[in-house]
């Protein structure tokens, strides 16, 4: 059961919120921001959604360096209807967010459910979910999804392996069955993925994704980059950005990647554990 954090004040969107993703998804409700920001520091947060006007709510220099940090995390504005408000949430949407919920339009539980999929469909998580083969492990499956959703911390083996409720050797054994990088390399890797997202998605600098990301310095990052996939960041973000670098992992691998072929008929549940 994957983990949803909302800061939503008004009773109403929180009723309808827990409607719609009740028994399938665990929802903190945050009462201000820094409490999201504790909320996805803790735990893999799979998705974000925000009333953007409550009193608490992050401004667009927020959201940016949020959406800088947590490039896997889909993150939805839930909003009163608009009005003059227009441009505001248009600032929004271009600094990162990935949908949007207006009160009384388009957040009835079945209709919101389906907004969170279709913007699941295009996170960074859900991209990486789908091009992996169904063949492939589960446990290395939900390694290298554990792996980008925490890309912004220095996971170790034996952090991964209590995550995902296995022994260190377990883990070990199964990435090489798979033909999968050990697990610092997979850790790096999953690191570059989002950095190619952000590099791709949100108007920040080598400089911000390296500091968010935890690379030892922007000329430590464009020496990753080269080493893993042989491009430059400007490169990565000309050549497709996550999907380019998630490519070269699989090909290594000799896994398929399926995101292409298998278009909206290979969607998958808004779920990630």
């Amino acid at each position: 059961m994957s983990l949803v954090t909302a800061l939503l004040p008004v009773e109403l969107q929180q009723q309808r919120l827990h409607a719609a993703l009740r028994d399938r998804h665990e929802i903190i409700f945050c009462s201000d921001w820094s409490s999201v920001i504790d909320a996805c520091a803790e735990r893999p947060v799979r998705a974000v959604i925000l009333d953007h006007y409550a009193s608490d709510a992050p401004s667009l220099a927020d959201i940016r360096r949020f959406r800088a940090r947590h490039a896997q995390t889909t993150l939805v504005l839930y909003v009163s209807p608009v009005g003059r408000r227009i441009v505001e949430l248009f600032e929004a949407a271009r600094v990162g967010a990935d949908s949007l919920v207006v009160v009384d339009e388009n957040d009835a539980p079945a209709s919101l459910l389906d907004i969170l999929e279709r913007a699941d469909e295009e996170s960074l998580l859900g991209i990486v979910a789908r091009s992996l083969s169904p063949t492939l492990d589960p446990l290395v499956k939900d390694a290298l999804l554990l792996c980008v959703a925490r890309a912004h911390e220095h996971l170790t083996i034996a952090m991964l392996a209590q995550w995902l409720g296995v022994k260190p050797a377990t883990l070990r054994d199964g990435l090489a069955r798979a033909e999968f990088p050990p697990a610092r390399e997979l850790v790096t890797w999953a690191r570059l993925i989002a950095a190619a997202r952000a590099l791709t998605d949100n108007p920040v600098t080598v400089e911000q994704i390296v500091g968010n990301l935890g690379f030892a310095s922007g000329s430590a990052f464009r020496n990753i980059c080269q080493r893993y996939v042989g491009a430059t960041p400007s490169e990565i973000r000309a050549r497709g950005g996550a999907m380019f670098v998630l490519r070269a992992l699989l090909q290594r691998t000799h896994a398929d990647v399926e995101t292409q072929s298998r278009g909206r008929q290979g969607r998958t549940p808004f779920v990630l554990f």
